[in-house]
């Protein structure tokens, strides 16, 4: 407070600088100002010397704020609007079915660079015009609109997520399973979940199998034919079996030609009948006849 009604000297001070200026009248020259924040101070002092002052802060931005994109996702009684902007604003949005008389309003309250608000209570299946305002923390303001957009008829639509087909089934089928993208909408082409393919017999392991011969005598009929079924096998499998087969067979080719060569010591050797018999000399009541008997 001043010791006296009226200062007798003032002065202002931008934050860089001191003004004189006159006490009692508007201040308008000298008011630089920087971008961002500023603080200005007014002092005052009467005759005895008493010094007051007064102060005032506030922010200065000479940039406009720019919208950089708008989307909006409708529903049948709303709608969420989506946008990016080029600093942090607070956004009013302004509609109606009316062009000429947009008479509804949704105003934020915190400042975003980018934000989603949602406008509801809006009538499904109707045309709706909007426009927004933007306005920084300096307070500059840009209006973008009219736009406009459509309320759904209360049906959303979706597409499906399915799984990758099954193994193809002995009937001939594949099937799969398929999800909604968004749970409460419909689809919006109803995918398939099953479809028709060529089903493959898998391979099956060598099996003998045996059946009776009907042509074989009454001698054989105790016998057995038995065929090896290599079908379904691979090649390796097939070559390994085989080379079986022959090696079996060849060592008994092999034992035959040595048997026949090499006949048993223990044998019984044909008798020479142009010598006389002798019989053993273990058996002495036994009658000989002469050769000439």
């Amino acid at each position: 407070m001043c010791s006296s009604d009226l200062p007798s000297s003032c002065w202002f001070n931008n934050g860089s600088t001191n003004s004189i200026i006159t006490c009692g009248q508007a201040v308008t020259t000298n008011l630089a100002m920087h971008v961002g924040s500023n603080t200005w101070i007014i002092y005052a002092n009467d005759t005895l010397g008493t010094i007051g002052s007064a102060s005032v802060i506030f922010n200065y931005d000479p940039i406009l704020p720019i919208i950089n994109s708008i989307s909006l996702n409708n529903h049948d009684t709303s709608t969420d609007l989506s946008y990016s902007a080029s600093k942090s604003v607070l956004i009013s949005i302004r509609y109606g079915t009316n062009s000429a008389y947009i008479n509804q309003t949704l105003n934020t309250t915190s400042y975003y660079s980018s934000n989603q608000v949602t406008i509801s209570g809006l009538i499904n299946n109707t045309f709706y015009y909007y426009n927004i305002t933007i306005m920084d923390r300096a307070q500059n303001r840009v209006q973008y609109g009219p736009f406009n957009f459509t309320t759904t008829n209360g049906t959303c639509y979706t597409d499906a997520i399915c799984s990758d087909w099954g193994m193809c089934s002995a009937i001939g089928l594949q099937s799969r399973t398929c999800n909604k993208i968004y749970i409460n909408c419909e689809y919006s082409t109803l995918p398939a979940l099953t479809r028709p393919c060529n089903y493959v017999l898998p391979p099956t392991d060598p099996i003998l199998t045996s059946a009776p011969n009907s042509s074989l005598n009454t001698s054989q009929t105790n016998q057995t034919r038995f065929t090896l079924d290599l079908k379904g096998l691979s090649s390796g499998t097939k070559t390994i079996i085989i080379g079986l087969i022959i090696f079996i067979v060849g060592a008994g080719i092999i034992w035959l030609i040595i048997r026949f060569r090499n006949p048993p010591t223990n044998d019984i050797i044909p008798q020479d009948y142009d010598q006389p018999y002798n019989p053993p000399d273990n058996n002495p009541d036994d009658q000989y006849l002469d050769d000439n008997t």
